[in-house]
């Protein structure tokens, strides 16, 4: 949300949003890992507010198991940001095809029609 970064209470607006949404889906999903971004590596303010909720969520109890990434992509030229994983790790293209594969079985799995 653009709009979260005029003012600070623009910002404090931001993060009450981002808040009830991840409350919600705490409370849909009891027990169920929440990944975010790590707002404190990035130049991205979204970023920093997404983080500034989940060590809020994650002090008060809210939610437990809570995993950070940073977003290298960030950090490069606006055309090079699409690179994304690919830049960080290096993979092959080839990789990815097979990477592909392996969630679409992940995804149409079913024992009881033998997929």
């Amino acid at each position: 949300m653009d709009d979260g970064f005029t003012s600070t209470s623009a910002y404090n607006n931001l993060v009450a949003r981002i808040d009830a949404k991840v409350r919600a889906l705490a409370a849909q999903y009891p027990g169920a890992s929440h990944k975010f971004t790590s707002g404190w590596l990035e130049h991205t303010g979204t970023h920093k507010a997404c983080s500034d909720v989940a060590y809020r969520l994650m002090n008060d109890g809210t939610i437990s198991d809570v995993r950070f990434n940073h977003v290298y992509a960030y950090t490069r030229p606006w055309e090079q940001r699409a690179d994304g994983a690919a830049y960080v790790l290096g993979i092959p293209s080839s990789h990815t095809d097979i990477k592909r594969n392996a969630i679409y079985a992940y995804n149409t799995w079913d024992s009881s029609r033998n997929l």
